[in-house]
């Protein structure tokens, strides 16, 4: 665009606050305030956004649907880490194995794994709390090819 006559204007013009110099530490300090949560790992967010929903509603009807969800999703995780945990077993001969963290070292076979698994399993975007465990899968390709696993 044609930046002719506005390079000349200061940025908190642009910030809605004309003819002032914009102060860096009042946006951090408001959000601050603003939010209390405590961090949470990616993978827990849903999980963690349906709990404080619940919290949050007066509405029962809401909030028995609000618990079964939450439910399912603890009873489906489980299920993911019963099923992970088979796999390796029936693969290694242990279950002790895949439970490190590892690098990949066999890209191919990880991505045929994991595909696999979401299309036959579980699909990651309905059920984002199961990749907190996907390194176990990973963890056997690194040690076993794909057609084993």
């Amino acid at each position: 665009g044609d930046l002719t006559y506005i390079y000349k204007d200061p940025i908190s013009v642009f910030l809605g606050n004309p003819g002032k110099k914009a102060a860096a530490s009042e946006p951090l300090a408001v959000s601050a305030r603003a939010y209390s949560y405590k961090p949470t790992a990616t993978p827990d967010v849903m999980m963690e956004y349906l709990k404080r929903k619940r919290e949050k509603s007066n509405d029962k009807e809401k909030t028995k649907r609000l618990d079964q969800e939450i439910e399912y999703h603890t009873m489906t995780e489980q299920k993911v880490q019963n099923i992970l945990e088979q796999i390796s077993r029936q693969v290694t001969g242990s279950s002790e194995f895949s439970r490190h963290h590892l690098t990949i070292k066999n890209p191919g076979c990880n991505k045929d794994v994991l595909s696999a698994f979401f299309s036959q399993c579980y699909k990651m975007q309905t059920h984002p709390y199961i990749t907190k465990y996907l390194n176990r899968l990973t963890n056997l390709c690194n040690a076993y090819n794909g057609e084993k696993i």
